[in-house]
């Protein structure tokens, strides 16, 4: 029927809208590179992942304050605006409120596997880890409002 098809042409959209603003945040931030090499260390067994030039405590402390400065709507551009501009131009109330509890669930989840691989000490990023990240995965699920209810 005309609705059935609305309702999956409404779902497309709203996928494609997720997927394009989690991109754009990751982007934004130096994120996608970060966790594109992040992936590709950790199919290397024995790698250490502080020992592999993109992924060495410095450039991940960089990356993290610039992904906290997003969050927290410091960085440059960001600062009294919405952190996921395109979500909030939804004019249904739900599915904006849908859209952007997505891209805020996948803005926590990789967090939480940016602190996870740092967290872990034969990455080799013992010495570093209170520069590198700032805020627990929880810290950023309360701040992303992503806590499950």
């Amino acid at each position: 029927t005309a609705l059935s098809r609305l309702r999956v042409d409404a779902a497309r959209l709203c996928d494609s809208l997720v997927d394009e603003q989690t991109t754009a945040l990751f982007h934004k931030c130096g994120l996608s590179a970060k966790l594109a090499a992040l992936q590709t260390a950790r199919e290397q067994p024995g790698v250490q992942l502080a020992a592999i030039p993109s992924l060495e405590p410095a450039a991940m402390a960089a990356l993290m304050r610039g992904f906290y400065a997003l969050l927290y709507g410091t960085s440059s551009g960001a600062s009294g605006s919405s952190l996921m501009p395109e979500c909030e131009r939804v004019a249904e109330e739900g599915l904006r409120q849908l859209v952007v509890r997505r891209v805020s669930s996948n803005v926590s989840l990789a967090h939480r596997s940016l602190f996870e691989a740092i967290s872990e000490p034969h990455n080799g990023y013992a010495q570093a880890e209170p520069h590198v990240v700032l805020h627990t995965p929880a810290q950023v699920d309360t701040l992303l409002d992503c806590i499950d209810e």
